[in-house]
């Protein structure tokens, strides 16, 4: 090296200290975090919910109807000066009037002591029905389509408990329930 020539020095940075390089690593982070609070604050247009409706037409609807017709024929002398133990049938006939099906049952009433009434699907046989009385327990008549007809047999029935030239008036109520 000549004396005119600068010196060269070599050149050093000066160590950093640890205070400094906290700083910067914060300051890095706290960029990094702004930025991206930035970035989700313009970019919430962009995360749409789509929402559409539409109506559905079914058509028309409507009810159908439920009606029952019972029609009976009873010959009042054939239910006349009955004795304990006997008992007298006579048939009678339910049509479906409505448009739908129906679960066929029955229920009676007697007003006197002694008297039990009891029916069954079909016409009446020559001998007396089974199964329990109508007035305690609904009896099955069946199933009826609708429009259809069935014959059903009522019997009324004097047991023990009658009281000798007694008189009661007897009713029958048939229910249709609609077969879902």
């Amino acid at each position: 090296m000549s004396a005119r020539e600068p010196q060269r020095r070599a050149r050093h940075r000066a160590p950093r200290r640890p205070l400094d390089t906290a700083r910067g690593l914060l300051g890095t982070a706290a960029a990094v975090a702004g930025t991206t609070i930035t970035v989700v604050a313009l970019s919430s247009g962009s995360l749409a919910s789509w929402v559409d409706s539409a109506t559905v037409t079914p058509g028309v609807v409507s009810t159908g109807s439920a009606e029952l017709d019972v029609t009976a024929s009873f010959t009042a002398a054939n239910w006349s000066n009955l004795l304990v133990g006997e008992s007298v049938r006579q048939s009678f006939t339910v049509t479906n009037l409505g448009d739908v099906p129906f679960t066929l049952s029955a229920t009676g009433t007697s007003t006197a002591a002694g008297y039990e009434l009891r029916t069954a699907p079909g016409a009446c046989p020559g001998t007396a029905l089974g199964g329990a009385s109508i007035t305690t327990t609904a009896a099955s008549l069946g199933t009826l389509a609708a429009g259809a007809t069935t014959t059903a047999c009522l019997e009324v029935r004097l047991v023990a408990g009658a009281a000798a030239g007694s008189t009661s008036a007897v009713n029958v109520t048939v229910t249709g329930t609609q077969v879902p």
